[in-house]
């Protein structure tokens, strides 16, 4: 089953160099009158043939070629990363893990991923999945997001300005909550971007309404807080911890800040 996938992809090139992590890879040769020659480029999938499995990479660079002759051109390199296997399950179904345990070799043959194979890649079959679009290679695949491995690790979204990254993080949060409507966010917005996202189902924390225990705090942290209502008069009868919701009575002056006083000695 395995080497009848092989087979039926799209052949491409075969692999020149190996690394850890990546391989190179000439790409074959393509006459000059050919009517619909393979369009190569970044972000392509790819199927290494080994004699365990087929290694699933993708093109992450892709140099420029030269003239061999009339009507032929060099077959051009590129770089793949490796990204998993295809194999056969003991039930004899093919499915696709992540990691290589078995490497190409040179000289094996390179085919181009697409259709059913690359499905293989992506299938979430059986995971508590969020749809986020389509697959660019292949719009008729779903691109499709495992919430709980991507909740189980670090991730970020990144982009300039103007791109919609906080619309994009709301859009991520709601789909997240849809399918895991028990899970608790604690989300830090400085800018209130989120508040009117979220306000039905959320619940909004600001200096006017949040309340901190006394204890949360060290001794430098409740002094400051205390010595707030010092600028008001020489003797603090009251003061407010105003971020925090806290209040503080003193009955006798407070003393000076050392760290605040001018430095007399400067001036002789």
């Amino acid at each position: 089953m395995l080497s009848s996938l092989n087979t039926a992809l799209t052949p491409l090139g075969h692999v020149v160099t190996i690394g850890g992590s990546s391989a190179g890879i000439r790409l074959a040769a393509s006459p000059a009158h050919a009517a619909e020659p393979a369009r190569i480029t970044i972000g392509n999938f790819l199927g290494i043939a080994t004699d365990a499995s087929c290694v699933v990479a993708v093109i992450t660079n892709v140099d420029g070629s030269d003239k061999a002759g009339a009507g032929q051109t060099m077959g051009r390199l590129a770089r793949a990363d490796l990204l998993g296997e295809i194999r056969t399950h003991d039930n004899g179904s093919l499915v696709f893990q992540r990691g290589i345990t078995r490497y190409p070799m040179i000289g094996d043959a390179v085919r181009l991923l697409s259709g059913d194979s690359l499905r293989m890649v992506f299938d979430t079959c059986g995971a508590a999945v969020i749809k986020i679009g389509k697959l660019q290679q292949d719009t008729s695949i779903e691109a499709a997001i495992k919430v709980d491995d991507m909740l189980g690790k670090h991730f970020a979204l990144l982009g300039s300005t103007g791109v919609g990254k906080s619309s994009g993080v709301a859009v991520l949060l709601r789909a997240i909550l849809e399918v895991r409507p028990n899970l608790r966010i604690f989300q830090i917005d400085p800018h209130n971007e989120y508040g009117h996202s979220f306000r039905e189902r959320a619940q909004i924390l600001t200096p006017k309404n949040l309340k901190l225990p006394f204890w949360l705090f060290n001794f430098e942290e409740t002094v400051d807080g205390c010595r707030g209502a010092r600028r008001r008069g020489p003797v603090a009868t009251q003061g407010r911890f105003e971020p925090y919701g806290l209040h503080c009575r003193h009955a006798r002056p407070l003393p000076p800040s050392r760290s605040r006083q001018p430095d007399r000695r400067a001036h002789g």
